[in-house]
């Protein structure tokens, strides 16, 4: 059972850290390089949140709960250490995902396409991204860590 329990966590968290570094290495940037009319109307296409749900929220919802899991059964003191570490990283998702960048996502939704606004907005937007990518890695990281190690 505490194999498949880590299976389903390093999987989940792995899609979960690599679409954050995708976006961070590859899709806001090229966001950003566009007009800004295009790059609002883009943005406003990636918040869309019926996306999330089929890949993103799952797979956040399953490396939380495996990861917890895991906690309470018989496992080294060293594992626990490391499952702690990669729940603070998921924490971290948590906290930057829905204090920061979810109520930019609704402020974006309500720019123009030519709204002053948007580029100091995007600019926050994207360094809390950089934020909430980091702490997948850490998650990650303490995951892959506490499987080595138990």
């Amino acid at each position: 059972m505490i194999d498949v329990l880590f299976f389903l966590n390093l999987v989940s968290t792995g899609v979960f850290v690599g679409v954050q570094l995708l976006v961070l290495d590859n899709v806001a940037p090229a966001v950003r390089r566009q007009e800004q009319p295009l790059s609002i109307r883009l943005h406003r296409e990636l918040l869309d949140h019926r996306q999330h749900f089929r890949l993103v929220m799952p797979a956040t919802s399953v490396a939380i709960t495996t990861a917890a899991v895991l906690l309470i059964l018989d496992v080294s003191d060293k594992t626990r250490l490391f499952l702690a570490i990669g729940l603070v990283g998921m924490f971290g998702i948590t906290i930057t995902t829905f204090v920061f960048n979810a109520p930019m996502n609704d402020r974006i939704r309500s720019l123009s396409d030519d709204d002053p606004d948007y580029q100091g907005l995007a600019r926050r937007w994207d360094r809390v991204h950089r934020l909430r990518a980091l702490s997948g890695v850490l998650a990650i990281c303490g995951f892959v860590v506490a499987e080595l190690v138990r």
